[in-house]
């Protein structure tokens, strides 16, 4: 994320510190839930008039208080 310039370092190290705060049992899949908002969450809003940018996107996800529901089948083979 650093490397893409998609977030800063600052950003990058305040968003680790709630990651390792949470509990699995709360938040099981993480690399899930990071990939869905990170990658297509994020291209989702860009495209998307009221938002425009990435930048404006992540300042959405993070601070607007959007609700993100998606489907994971974790037992599917």
């Amino acid at each position: 994320m650093i490397d893409g310039d998609f977030i800063g370092e600052e950003t990058w190290e305040e968003e680790a510190e709630i990651v390792d705060k949470l509990d699995v049992e709360h938040y099981p899949y993480p690399y899930y839930i990071d990939y869905v908002i990170h990658r297509e969450l994020v291209d989702i809003l860009a495209e998307e008039d009221l938002y425009g940018s990435k930048e404006a996107a992540y300042e959405a996800i993070y601070n607007d208080g959007l609700h993100i529901y998606t489907l994971f089948l974790s037992g599917w083979p």
